[in-house]
Parts: structure tokens; C-alpha cells; sequence
């Protein structure tokens, strides 16, 4: 998925579950961040909020908070073939796998393959929730709210990266990769493609309007994949699911009649066609004119550097928690 679901489909879910304007900002701003928390160096923070100090992030020696890389950009292609990083980021953020590695066995046998709403990301998702949920009357809840969005990226993520893994695996290899045009089916050639990820399908899995479907090259049955997928009946499922987590955290209990009454408006502006995230956005702003969308991706490392906020400090740390929780389970 990209920025106009990540980011806008996620803040209009979160006003719609009942969040006002402010904190749903911050849950989407954490949910789109995980694609742009790209730094993997150490950064000098000579001084940092209280909190931070004993954090194993944190050096107090070198006075550097070295924070933790959910993505890859530009130079990903080669940073991703290797072992660490798959395991570090894709698996631990965008590609979860089904089980709680606490059955690690089955883990293996299935080469960490994400399915959507999978038992292990609920786990995740349950747990956000409740953070939120214990934060008392008047509280400070803006570290669950971070967390919660950064966990709804990796949630929505198993429906579109389903039957694909993280890690190197004949799980990505497919064949006879088509899109539907206007009504006609086209093959697309993406050229050599590593086996990790949906490399090999570029980003077909991630565009909320398209449909388009492929083959498993080899024998991968147990997988058990839709192999031909129309996004946004698959995105609308994910946004429903997200919708009622949202709704839990916020203490709302109509949830059906809340979806229903959104629901028509949100299908528009994932069906609409549009290759530029940032076109999406005003096409659901049209829909949603109630509703603010703005994203600037360094915004909180700028603010949490001249100590306007913590917000950083807070997603880094959540992600710290995540990556140990799932890497080196």
C-alpha cells in the first residue's frame, strides 16, 4: 500500500472511528511514517528528553540516538538482498508473517508467508488497542496513539502483501504477470527481479484501483494466495477490519452503523484511478472535505531535533519494540 492509504485512507478512518482531529493526525502520520523512517545512522541528540536517556538506542557516550530503519528507499534493491535487513525490516514491519513465532517450526515450513489478518499481526494490533485503552482520564496517550498507527501499517499490509514473503523465497516467484486495462487483460515484464518480496510483481500488490493477477512459478499451493485480485474489494476489507480496531480503541461500540455510513465515500476514493498518491489524496478530500490531510515525512524528525516534540523519539522506540519482537523472536 502507499501514502494515499497508508496515510489518508488511515486518518479518515481514525476521525471516522471517533478520534478527533489531532490524535487521528498522529495515527496516520505513524502509519505512513513506517515508509519513510529511512535514516540508519546514528544521529546526534545532544540533548534528549528524559525518557529517552537509558534507552538501549540511546549512546549516551556519543550522545546519538541511532533510530530504527522500517523502509528502504532508492539504494533498497540492494540493501534488501541481504539476510539481516529482510528479517529487520521487511518481515518485521510490512510482510508479517501468520504465526507468533513462537511456533517457529511452522514459521520456517512456511518461509514466513504473510496472510491477511493474520493470528500474530492481531496479536499486535489487540495489544496497540489496549495500550491506548489504558492510558487513564487525562493522560499523556500520544505513544500508544504512535504505536497504534505504526501497528494499523503492518496490519493493512498483510492484505495487500499477502502469499508474499519478506525473506528470499520461492514464495515470490511468480509468472504470467497480467494487469486489467480498461477491460483487457496486459502482461507486464518487470524484468529480473529478486525473489524477495512482490518484487517481482513491482507495485501491483500496493495500488488500491487495480486488478490484476499472476501465476505461482513453481508449486506453491500450500500458499493458498488470491492470485487474481481486484484491490479494492481487498483494501476495503483491510479498511473495515482497521475501522474496528480504531473503534475499539476509541470506545465506540455502533461500529456497523458508523462503516455504513461512510462506507460508499471510502470505495470512491480507493476505486478511483490515479498513479500519483498525492492526486488520491484530494480525490478523498472531495469526499471527505471535513477532513485535513497534510504529510510531510520529516516533520517529526525536525520537530523532535528542536525539541517541539517527542513523536520521533516515541515511533522509534515503538519500532525498536516491534523489530525485537519479531526479528530476533
Amino acid at each position: 500500500m502507499k501514502k494515499d492509504f497508508h496515510y489518508s485512507i488511515i486518518k479518515i478512518l481514525a476521525v471516522k472511528a471517533g478520534f478527533d482531529p489531532e490524535e487521528a493526525q498522529i495515527i496516520a502520520h505513524a502509519s505512513q511514517y513506517v515508509d519513510d523512517a529511512t535514516t540508519h545512522k546514528a544521529v546526534r541528540v545532544p540533548n534528549p528528553p528524559d525518557f529517552v536517556l537509558g534507552h538501549p538506542r540511546y549512546d549516551e557516550k556519543s550522545r546519538s540516538f541511532d533510530p530504527i530503519c522500517t523502509a528502504h528507499k532508492l539504494l533498497g534493491f540492494i540493501t534488501g538482498i541481504f539476510e539481516k535487513a529482510q528479517k529487520e525490516v521487511y518481515v518485521s514491519f510490512h510482510f508479517i508473517p501468520d504465526k507468533d513465532f513462537d511456533q517457529i517450526d511452522s514459521v520456517k515450513q512456511k518461509h514466513y508467508v504473510t496472510r491477511k489478518n493474520g493470528e500474530f499481526v492481531n496479536k499486535l494490533m489487540e495489544n496497540a488497542v489496549g495500550e491506548v485503552k489504558a492510558v487513564p482520564s487525562g493522560g499523556n496517550r500520544i505513544p500508544s496513539l504512535i504505536k497504534l498507527g505504526m501497528v494499523s501499517h503492518s496490519y493493512a499490509d498483510t492484505w495487500a502483501h499477502q502469499g508474499f514473503s519478506g525473506c528470499h523465497s520461492p514464495f515470490n516467484d511468480i509468472t504470467n504477470l497480467e494487469i486489467n486495462e480498461a477491460g483487457q487483460w496486459e502482461g507486464a515484464n518487470y524484468g529480473y527481479r529478486p525473489d524477495i518480496g512482490h518484487a517481482e510483481a513491482d507495485d501491483s500488490p500496493d495500488v488500491t484501483h487495480l486488478e490484476w493477477r499472476y501465476d505461482y512459478d513453481g508449486t506453491n499451493n500450500v500458499v493458498n494466495a488470491v492470485t487474481q485480485r481486484q484491490n479494492t474489494d481487498i483494501f476495503m476489507d483491510a479498511s473495515k477490519h482497521i475501522f474496528e480496531y480504531l473503534c475499539k480503541a476509541a470506545g465506540k461500540d455502533d461500529i456497523q452503523t458508523l462503516w455504513n455510513g461512510f462506507e460508499g465515500d471510502l470505495r470512491y476514493c480507493l476505486e478511483t484511478p490515479s498513479d500519483d498518491a498525492d492526486l488520491k489524496k484530494w480525490v478523498c478530500h472531495k469526499r471527505f472535505p471535513d477532513i485535513t490531510l497534510f504529510y510531510n515525512e520529516n516533520t517529526w524528525k525536525n520537530d523532535a531535533l528542536n525539541r517541539k516534540n517527542d513523536h520521533w523519539f516515541h515511533f522509534h522506540m515503538a519500532a525498536y519494540d516491534q523489530r525485537r519482537q519479531i526479528a530476533y523472536m
